[in-house]
């Protein structure tokens, strides 16, 4: 008996996987364009491919190659340039079909040995492709960490199927990259093992003499096999206190020559060996881009200080800088401003910034203070060489890499620097420091409360963001996905550079945090139910109902809305063409709902419904 519930139960998988796969059109037969294929705007790591019907099928990345793609039944894909070449599944009817795809049109058909080409402007459902999209030093391509990432709540967690990906962003760099996946942390560690062997250099013993040497050449040949042009000037930068103190006896030290010789030889043998440009591109094949977007984050800097006193929250300072700041022209999300000062100044409110400002003019004051007494500066030089490879990378996320500057500022207690200093310096210290951080302060505020050349200002206050004016007549609520994920903001800052007289208009991602008194509120997708929710249970909400209501593409049909909602507001109801044809309730829309042609889950020019236009 069990056995026969066992066959009844895996005769409908045997019967389903033995079935044919039908198309939803002939191509053989049909001349008219067949599907279209594009990235889908609601979902960052699929690939779809459109069929007339509005019936589609989903490709997702392989991992281990990204421009590899795969769907269920056996289906594969893979990305060239601007094409998509896509092969279907044995099992398919008619026998196994091939697509070619040229910018999200198909361009030809194949199947038993015959090719129909289509031409190339014929119409066809929307098509658009982005390019991939960073978050920090990791690819962002696992759908749970993009979607944290995007809500801005704390910094994704990656997969190893996502951390596989990373590192394999570095291989055949021909950078040093052990035991950190990334060169740049890796540099960072070797300079500070590099500073840290001077205690040894300058012990006093022969054998702690040639210990501290060994450790400083090796430590001098890794650093230089990452390439990490930051860390290299941080060096640099640390030893200059370390010099200037043990002048003369590096000067009249034949250990010193012969080092600095041998340092200078795996530096000349390494470029030899090596492509020159690692150290003006930061790694193969990537052009100029490692330069431009540190440069373009570090000028956007002050303005985004200025434009956000209380901050723009310290985890969500790489996604605030491409909402608002990056050009329009790039796509792309790094998880920092690739600068830990700057990142941390910009995610705090003035008193964080003046307080990080004070803490690290006075903590590099007070070391000077101990170096000029003790006549060693190994520990100042060390600080310094953190800061400087903290200005050009994300090292401090790290937490290891802290470690060894803290280990000799644990090594410069055994002086007992303490002993015989004056209040008086060390008021100095604290003054200066002050003095210095206040300064900074003012001269960041200057820099960018200056006139916007975007034509616009935009203004930060904590989940709140103002374009053009801190009294917004429309609010928006982003559920991050609807209204093109990371590329909503651009399309608001767009919008307002082609229309500057547009009203002011207020953005947050979570209906929580709108403000009381809403003329002309805009729900995004998911925003629309969590809107209803928070209406339906809350007396007070009913009373303070906006004038105007906008749901784009919301996951309910217009027979959802409360006839109390419709009868108290105005409102608009904007879906996409293949949303609308899986309901019979489209047939025959209202007046209120908008059915947008070759459209699905995200409606290009929806900033038009968002202003009223």
């Amino acid at each position: 008996m069990m056995r026969a519930v066992q066959v009844l139960a895996i005769l409908p998988l045997v019967a389903f996987a033995a079935a044919r796969e039908r198309l939803s059109f002939d191509a053989a037969t049909n001349s008219a364009p067949a599907a279209a294929a594009y990235i889908a705007p609601e979902n960052l790591v699929l690939y779809r491919m459109r069929y007339p019907d509005g019936s589609y099928r989903e490709f997702e990345h392989n991992f281990d190659n990204p421009d590899i793609l795969y769907s269920v039944g056996g289906w594969r894909g893979r990305v060239k340039g601007r094409r998509i070449f896509v092969r279907s599944g044995k099992n398919l009817e008619g026998g196994r079909a091939e697509f070619v795809f040229d910018r999200g049109r198909l361009v030809s058909f194949s199947q038993k040995g015959k090719t129909i080409e289509f031409p190339y402007d014929a119409p066809r459902p929307l098509a658009g492709t982005v390019p991939p999209y960073h978050f920090g030093e990791e690819w962002m391509t696992d759908p749970v960490a993009v979607k944290k990432a995007a809500q801005g709540k704390r910094r994704a967690v990656v997969d190893a199927k996502v951390m596989k990906v990373y590192k394999g962003k570095w291989k055949g760099s021909g950078r040093f990259r052990w035991p950190f996946p990334n060169p740049n942390e890796n540099g960072c560690l070797y300079a500070s093992f590099a500073l840290l062997s001077c205690f040894l250099f300058f012990a006093g013993r022969r054998w702690l003499n040639v210990l501290g040497g060994g450790l400083f050449l090796a430590s001098c040949i890794a650093l230089i096999a990452t390439a990490s042009r930051g860390s290299i000037l941080a060096l640099g930068v640390g030893l200059v206190p370390v010099m200037a103190l043990k002048a003369k006896t590096l000067f009249r030290s034949k250990s010193a020559w012969i080092l600095a010789a041998l340092v200078v030889a795996a530096a000349v043998g390494w470029f030899f060996t090596h492509d020159a440009r690692l150290f003006t591109r930061g790694f193969k094949g990537a052009s100029t881009w490692s330069n431009d977007i540190r440069i373009d984050m570090w000028r956007a800097a002050p303005k985004m200080m200025a434009e956000a006193p209380g901050g723009w929250n310290f985890a969500h300072v790489g996604r605030a800088y491409m909402d608002w700041y990056q050009p329009l022209e790039i796509v792309a999300m790094p998880g920092s401003l690739m600068n830990e000062h700057l990142t941390r100044l910009v995610g705090h409110g003035w008193a964080g910034r003046y307080g990080y400002l004070l803490a690290w003019f006075a903590g590099i004051g007070l070391l000077a203070l101990v170096a000029w007494r003790t006549k060693n500066a190994v520990t100042l030089g060390m600080w310094l060489m953190f800061a400087v490879a903290g200005w050009f990378n994300p090292v401090f996320a790290r937490t290891s890499l802290w470690y060894v500057p803290w280990t000799s500022a644990g090594i410069c207690l055994f002086w007992k620097p303490w002993r015989g200093l004056r209040p008086l310096w060390l008021a100095s210290v604290a003054g200066g420091a002050a003095l210095a951080s206040a300064v900074v302060c003012v001269a960041i505020y200057l820099a960018g409360s200056g006139s916007s050349p975007r034509g616009y200002p935009v203004r930060a206050d904590g989940h709140r963001v103002f374009v053009k004016g801190m009294n917004p007549s429309v609010w928006i609520v982003d559920d991050c996905k609807a209204l093109g994920g990371y590329l909503a903001c651009k399309e608001i800052r767009g919008w307002y550079a082609a229309h500057p007289r547009t009203t002011s208009l207020g953005y947050v991602r979570d209906v929580k945090d709108l403000p009381d008194g809403v003329h002309r509120l805009v729900l995004a997708g998911q925003a629309g139910d969590d809107w209803l929710r928070i209406v339906s249970s809350s007396p007070d909400a009913r009373k303070n109902l906006p004038k105007e209501v906008v749901f784009i593409t919301p996951p309910f049909p217009p027979s959802a809305l409360p006839q109390g909602l419709l009868a108290s507001c105005k409102v608009t109801f904007a879906v996409g063409e293949f949303v609308a044809q899986y309901d019979s309730e489209y047939d025959k829309p209202p007046p209120w709902v908008r059915i947008v042609p070759g459209m699905e889950l995200y409606l290009p020019g929806w900033m038009e419904l968002a202003v009223g236009l």
